[in-house]
């Protein structure tokens, strides 16, 4: 009893010690204890290796930790860092996604899966455990996160040659965003994209004004609406639009063709 007792004694100093930051202070004590079987010594000896970026030794701690105890969720944390570091990226998503079995309201966890899915360009993924995390947590950076993610993907859908069915899935997403925060431009965007797409320019015109209202720095939306304005015959207001996204980016390709093509226009006339 005396020696169980020392020994929660001694990890409770070893881990005050490594949040001070005292990493010798704190490997010296564990050197002198052995796992009770909880895992904790070798995961408390993981940590401080990886602090001195011994990876290997880390490593090997931290899968001796989880032999001992196949719940512990800090040493798969640790151990999906380490392996990012080490850009073993597919190793990082398998250990993570067993710790969110294991502990799935784990607001780490799910920042952590967000953050692989996203780095590995498995955008469904990455909007999957986005929604997740914005159930638990509600904070507004996520929620932003999350309409960056949905715009990307709406874009992908409709930007190739999409069924009607792709189309109206970004249309949802859109609705999805504009629903999340009104004052966002990007739902107004893809919406008024879509209705570029479906050559119904008056209403593309309008969501595109409305989102470039939200944003003035998109050249992309100026650029569609001076595309669908001219398509509506008005030379007009197109040729303030295409001023406009000039002005945002001047040697914009897109702009720099409409702007030809108003002068074109002008010409004819």
């Amino acid at each position: 009893m005396t020696k169980n007792n020392d020994n929660e004694n001694n990890l409770e100093l070893a881990k005050n010690y490594i949040l001070d930051g005292k990493y010798k202070e704190a490997k010296d004590i564990l050197n002198e204890m052995e796992d009770s079987g909880t895992g904790d010594r070798n995961y408390y000896l993981g940590i401080i290796h990886a602090n001195d970026n011994d990876y290997k030794k880390a490593e090997n701690y931290f899968l001796e930790t989880l032999s001992l105890n196949k719940e512990y969720i800090g040493a798969y944390i640790s151990l999906a860092e380490l392996y990012n570091i080490l850009d073993r990226k597919e190793d990082s998503k398998f250990l993570l996604e067993k710790a969110h079995q294991q502990d799935p309201n784990n607001t780490r966890i799910i920042s952590y899966l967000v953050g692989i899915y996203t780095n590995l360009n498995d955008i469904d993924n990455s909007i999957k455990y986005t929604r997740k995390l914005l159930e638990i947590s509600e904070e507004k950076d996520v929620s932003h996160f999350l309409i960056t993610l949905l715009e990307k993907k709406s874009i992908d859908l409709i930007m190739i040659d999409s069924d009607e069915q792709k189309i109206e899935e970004a249309n949802a997403y859109a609705k999805e965003m504009v629903s999340m925060d009104e004052d966002h431009p990007a739902g107004y965007k893809i919406m008024g994209l879509i209705a570029e797409k479906r050559k119904d320019y008056k209403l593309a015109s309008d969501y595109l004004i409305k989102s470039f209202q939200r944003s003035q720095k998109d050249s992309t939306v100026l650029n569609s609406l001076t595309s669908c304005l001219l398509k509506l015959g008005d030379v007009y207001n197109a040729k303030i639009s295409n001023e406009k996204s000039l002005e945002i980016d001047p040697e914009n390709k897109t702009s720099l063709q409409l702007k030809k093509d108003i002068e074109n226009l002008k010409n004819l006339k």
